[in-house]
């Protein structure tokens, strides 16, 4: 089970990756809502970031390299849907 969770198919631990684009554009997209002083601005800045995020997680649930970045993916998509929906 420790192989499958979080191993993948080279037989090495993957536990971090480097950024892909999606989550690249959320850092990106993120540092630029939190150093905006346009309100209009940070709105938009923080919906694109939180679009990247989703799309990131959904990359992550469908296709990621092992469980544990399955599970990543599920964690995040759910806790951000649920951070909107509150």
């Amino acid at each position: 089970m420790f192989d499958r969770t979080f191993k993948d198919h080279n037989n090495k631990v993957v536990i971090m990756q480097w950024p892909n684009i999606p989550l690249l554009g959320w850092i990106a997209f993120k540092l630029g809502a939190l150093i905006s002083d346009n309100p209009e601005l940070t709105t938009s800045y923080n919906a694109i970031s939180t679009t990247f995020l989703l799309v990131w997680a959904v990359l992550e649930l469908t296709s990621g390299v092992n469980y544990f970045r399955q599970m990543l993916g599920l964690v995040v998509l759910v806790a951000t849907l649920a951070h909107y929906m509150i």
